[in-house]
């Protein structure tokens, strides 16, 4: 949570250094960002998986 928390962050003083202090700019950016980290979670989880339950990921990809 830290890290979506400081890229909000980094995401603000972005766009006050571009002039672009737009509240629909800065909602859109926090969104990708949030479906980023959601995107990169799922995919750590499914690696974890893979590593931990060969053969239920095996069983998920036939099926």
């Amino acid at each position: 949570m830290r890290t979506y928390l400081e890229r909000l962050e980094t995401i603000r003083a972005d766009a006050e250094a571009d002039g672009l202090r737009s509240l629909e700019y800065l909602i859109t950016m926090a969104k990708l960002e949030a479906e980023r980290l959601v995107e990169e979670r799922r995919d750590e989880r499914h690696r974890w998986d893979a590593q931990t339950h060969p053969k239920r990921q095996m069983t998920l990809e036939g099926a």
